[in-house]
């Protein structure tokens, strides 16, 4: 046992320092003189309170090559009525019913890229906001060949409960994108990708794809078997801002991502197992030796210089008292999460039962 907590406690301290030391340049396209067509593309149920900020987040977006499909996934509120009023003037409305109440999100998506114009392909969620310049950081770490690119997302407000979502966000897709780097594609997140228009037909499209309530992930798995990558996005200008969700939410959210992690990679259930039993290999350590105690502020040290990096790129102002709640907050709510994971509960999202 004590072996084994040893191994735990050293293999994280020497990944974070090992990702600490990364240098995680941004990649320009190879011209950046070339602006090519962009379809931002967006399915929307029941989202009558993001209507408004999305649409004036999207009317200020400076790039001059680009189209706006916005399609309601068969809303029962007034998102309808209000996407009529403020959609932006480049921006072309579709509603469509889903008679058998399914993976309404995958069949509009498929829908709005039949329709679409663009070279490239830009998927976000109505509860968004941009930085005027974010198709140009999209597209700025384009390469050739099959690839998806995904844009750090950040969870917006000042309350304890979202800066707690907001570090878990940018963490987590922070360490997918070093082991992107890598070649080691864990998961993609659907409210900030871009993919070719000529990849996302390589693969079939959403309609060729099982249906699922995870199509960002099976989307990138379709891409990697076809010998496609995955790029994270590190340009600040790529970064794009969601809303915390509620506890009840947070849960479903969650279980919906295991579902896609399970799924796609082991690793990712390894690295999450390694990162969730630290403390408690820690603490059983410490028991014996309080010299061990050291490595538990050398973590604390690591995470904290990690996550001033990550803030400065996403312009999220993170102190060292946050740090120490978000380590509770990550141990208690993983345990809830693989807890409601392994319950035989249906996934509640966007007002239907999966």
């Amino acid at each position: 046992m004590m072996f084994v907590a040893i191994g735990l406690v050293l293999i994280w301290i020497l990944f974070l320092s090992i990702v600490l030391l990364s240098n995680r340049e941004i990649g320009r396209n190879a011209n950046d003189s070339k602006q090519p067509f962009v379809s931002i593309l967006i399915s929307l149920r029941n989202e009558e309170d993001n209507v408004q900020t999305l649409c004036d987040s999207l009317g200020q977006l400076t790039y001059p090559n680009f189209e706006i499909l916005l399609g309601d996934d068969d809303s029962d509120d007034s998102t309808l009525k209000w996407l009529e009023k403020c959609k932006p003037k480049n921006a072309q409305l579709f509603s469509y019913k889903n008679e058998d109440d399914s993976f309404g999100k995958q069949k509009v998506l498929a829908h709005l890229a039949k329709k679409s114009k663009g070279d490239f392909l830009l998927f976000t969620d109505a509860d968004m906001q941009f930085h005027p310049d974010w198709i140009q950081g999209m597209l700025s770490q384009v390469s050739e060949g099959q690839q998806i690119v995904v844009g750090l997302t950040k969870v917006s407000g000042n309350d304890w409960w979202s800066k707690m979502q907001n570090m878990d966000w940018l963490f987590n897709e922070w360490i997918i994108g070093w082991f992107a780097g890598k070649g080691i594609g864990l998961t993609a997140w659907g409210n900030n990708l871009l993919i070719s228009k000529s990849a996302y037909h390589e693969v079939g499209g959403y309609e060729s794809l099982k249906q699922t309530i995870i199509e960002d992930v099976t989307l990138l798995r379709a891409l990697k078997g076809n010998g496609g990558k995955l790029t994270a996005n590190c340009d600040p200008f790529a970064v794009a801002t969601t809303k915390p969700v509620s506890f009840y939410g947070y849960l479903n959210q969650r279980k919906r991502w295991m579902t896609g992690l399970l799924r796609m990679n082991p690793l990712a259930v390894i690295g999450g197992l390694i990162k969730w039993l630290f403390w408690p290999a820690l603490i059983f350590l410490a028991l014996g030796n309080p010299l061990w105690i050291m490595a538990g502020i050398t973590i604390l040290g690591l995470k904290f210089h990690l996550m001033s990096k990550i803030g400065k790129v996403t312009n999220s102002h993170i102190l060292p008292f946050s740090l120490l709640l978000f380590e509770i907050y990550d141990f208690v709510f993983y345990l809830l999460t693989f807890a409601f994971y392994l319950l035989p509960i249906k996934i509640d999202w966007k007002g239907r039962k999966y």
